[in-house]
């Protein structure tokens, strides 16, 4: 990536798991950098292991619908820690929605491009925009026209519909 981008040196942001930093291409063009940390990764991965063996001792004495739940929603917590550890996996969805977009022609959701090359399971490099996010336009933060704010609200609705029913995560029964 060195010779690929220049990294600013202090973050954007900061989390928990991950960090964030500018970068410019030789080409001049803007990219973000998220990074997961490699001690929080190790203490969550530590944390989530333990979590699946506590889960595995219980399953057998869970009798109750209570404690049935709670082992199954144990578990699902445990594969969403493992999910938000890996950000390939948050490459490969924004590719896919990138590329569905791209055959649209809506104009109002914009989805970064990815710098696959440089992109790993603990590192993601993405196109950065300077604008407003859509948090703040959620929020109210941004102002934005109203007849924008209804045209990303209708784009987003179908888009998420369209994921919901491409994904089989709803059927019309």
């Amino acid at each position: 990536w060195r010779e690929e981008l220049t990294v600013e040196p202090h973050p954007l942001g900061v989390a928990s798991l991950a960090q964030v930093h500018a970068a410019t291409g030789k080409d001049g063009r803007h990219w973000v950098i998220k990074v997961l940390k490699p001690l929080a990764r190790r203490r969550l991965l530590e944390s989530v292991a333990a979590l699946e063996q506590l889960a595995a001792l219980l399953e057998p004495v869970a009798v109750t619908h209570v404690a049935r739940r709670f082992i199954r929603e144990l578990k699902e917590l445990c594969l969403g820690f493992r999910r938000e550890l890996s950000l390939s996996r948050e490459r490969e969805t924004i590719e896919r929605v990138r590329q569905k977009l791209q055959g649209r022609r809506q104009k109002v959701l914009v989805i970064p491009e990815v710098f696959a090359v440089l992109s790993t399971d603990s590192v993601l490099v993405v196109e950065r925009f300077f604008g407003s996010p859509l948090s703040d336009v959620v929020s109210g933060k941004a102002a934005v026209p109203p007849a924008t704010r209804s045209k990303l609200a209708k784009s987003m609705l179908s888009e998420l519909l369209v994921q919901v029913f491409e994904l089989g995560l709803f059927h019309a029964d």
